[in-house]
């Protein structure tokens, strides 16, 4: 990683990253020192699943990290086409911050990697639980003495399962090959995005063996009916359902054919042979389907575009489009050993939706913006990328570029960063600084309107072995920031302003996914502890375990889980 360094995650550390992950692997090295940063120059704006419910296994959970953070390399990894980490549970949870609204937290300093269970040996461990049982041991004689229960003593409770209207598991979808069937999490071959099809009137999930979707199911989101099933080995789909349809492209016969699928009874309404040679990911637009082939080499890659009944509506090389070389990388591939240049690929793709039909693919390190009926794309850097309707924003070596839809530039704010969006979110975008101070920005003209409005400890990932930065999380009711799944932050809607401030605590579960539910916030914990707080003043209402499903998504006001073994629908207190 020499060439690619970490340097903008590790504040204060101009060293740069000598490790290469493996079995080997260590933590990079804590970020900073005693030292306070130096200021930041902002800069001038430029012109121009059921029987006994329990929760999926926690194996491939996706981790959202920005570009250049390293994943932890002793997680399995499953055969997918995307990569994936574990999580380490955390501890119980404590209460809410009372550190008032929008106030800067502490001055940073030194940052001290977290220690792990990686460094305990099995002697120690057997020492340990030596030691826990002799104290249970000596606990219970002093009970017989003392006629007292050390059981009296206070513990902290643990929360009430989550109830559910519904849950569908793989049995229920295909009940003679139950134990090898898993739901594929993701339908479009992409790293992120809705892992279903999600319209009103159904749910339409993919399930298969070796976490590959060999077929489809429709499931009724009212009451959890599986309305349909249907064998379609190797389907991609894209993640949205236009006009009661879902469009599809499974291989067959050494080709590809094109599948416009009823969601309500999963019958085709339109095949078509489909002029394509491989296929890693789609993405559906209300016109079009795009298709994005290999690598064969980088930049060489199939870009095509699919009508509604199939019909051809262009192709192109990426090659063939200026800046193309952004969206093709072989960090990942580095790291596990394999540095040749051909391993370079789309890694980690993550589709987007703008205005005017057009559609975003980021590939870190750079992005794309593809008109589905044209067929013009626009092709640059982007480390980080925001989209927002009718914009969108960018991250670069330099700072934060805002840019019109066919990608020229607006204005530039240097010394500046995005805050990752995650990667199942559709945040807004917000800017911080390399000491993670929350800077107010006018995101029409680019002036910085303020003092910083929050600033985030810098805390130390266990995953990483970094200090990770803020990450903004959220939808279109309401915006959220969140750091290191430790502290969450309501941001108003128009304005970077601080609205409330919830500190999970250095003990508490660690926070995974920010959503809103009506007027409710809920906090979805990697430990199954979910919460939920008044969305206007961040008081906590509730808690409570959610052992279904692995990723969860807001449909139509309700919320869904999902995971290898089940989908379900989780009844909020």
């Amino acid at each position: 990683m020499t060439d690619r360094d970490d340097s903008r995650f590790r504040p204060d550390d101009d060293q740069p990253d000598d490790y290469e992950v493996g079995e080997d692997y260590e933590p990079a090295p804590p970020p900073g020192g005693a030292a306070a940063a130096a200021p930041v120059d902002l800069g001038t704006p430029l012109e121009p699943r059921r029987a006994t419910p329990r929760r999926s296994r926690r194996r491939g959970r996706r981790r959202n990290l920005p570009y250049g953070a390293v994943e932890d390399a002793a997680q399995p990894t499953p055969a997918r086409r995307d990569v994936r980490s574990g999580r380490a549970p955390a501890a119980t949870r404590t209460g809410p911050s009372t550190v008032p609204p929008g106030a800067p937290a502490p001055a940073p300093g030194p940052v001290t990697p977290a220690s792990g269970r990686a460094g305990c040996s099995p002697k120690a461990v057997l020492l340990v639980l030596a030691a826990a049982a002799l104290a249970g041991m000596v606990a219970g004689i002093l009970d017989d003495v003392t006629g007292t229960d050390s059981s009296s003593d206070p513990t902290p409770t643990t929360p009430p399962d989550i109830d559910t209207a519904w849950v569908v598991t793989v049995a229920d979808l295909d009940p003679a090959a139950a134990d090898d069937v898993e739901i594929a999490i993701g339908v479009d071959g992409a790293f992120t995005g809705l892992s279903f099809v999600s319209d009103p009137e159904m749910l339409v999930v993919g399930y298969g063996r070796n976490h590959e979707p060999d077929a489809l199911a429709g499931i009724d989101p009212a009451d959890g009916t599986v309305r349909w099933t249907r064998d379609l080995p190797g389907v991609l789909c894209g993640d949205q359902a236009f006009d009661g349809a879902v469009a599809c492209l499974a291989p067959e016969d050494g080709g590809w054919v094109y599948h416009r699928v009823d969601i309500t009874t999963g019958e085709d309404l339109a095949t078509a042979e489909a002029p394509v040679r491989d296929v890693v990911t789609v993405h559906a637009g209300p016109d079009a389907l795009v298709v994005v082939g290999p690598a064969n080499p980088a930049p060489h890659a199939d870009l095509t575009a699919l009508g509604l009944d199939g019909e051809l509506l262009w192709t192109t090389d990426l090659a063939t489009v200026d800046g193309a070389e952004h969206l093709f990388d072989d960090l990942l591939a580095s790291d596990m050993g394999r540095s040749d240049a051909a391993d370079a690929t789309m890694e980690r793709p993550r589709w987007r939706d703008l205005d005017d039909g057009l559609m975003m693919l980021w590939v870190t390190p750079g992005v794309a913006i593809i008109d589905p009926v044209a067929g013009t794309v626009v092709a640059h850097e982007c480390l980080r990328a925001t989209p927002a309707h009718d914009r969108y924003f960018c991250q670069d070596a330099a700072g934060i570029n805002r840019r019109d839809l066919d990608g020229q530039v607006v204005w530039s704010l240097p010394d500046l960063q995005l805050a990752y969006v995650t990667d199942t979110s559709d945040a807004r975008p917000a800017a911080v600084t390399e000491r993670f101070e929350v800077m107010p920005i006018d995101w029409e003209t680019g002036e910085v309107t303020g003092p910083a409005i929050h600033r985030f400890r810098p805390r130390t990932n266990s995953f990483t072995g970094t200090a990770m930065g803020p990450s903004a999380a959220g939808d279109a009711q309401a915006a959220y920031l969140e750091q290191d799944g430790r502290v969450v932050v309501r941001l108003a809607d128009d304005v970077d302003e601080v609205l409330w401030v919830h500190d999970v605590g250095e003990d508490g579960d660690y926070v995974d996914e920010v959503l809103t539910v009506g007027g409710t916030t809920v906090l979805d914990a990697y430990t199954m502890v979910m919460v939920g707080l008044d969305a206007d003043t961040g008081e906590e209402l509730w808690q409570r375990r959610n052992r279904y499903g692995i990723y969860t998504s807001v449909h139509d006001d309700a919320m869904i889980a999902i995971g290898f073994d089940e989908v379900a629908r989780l009844e909020l207190p």
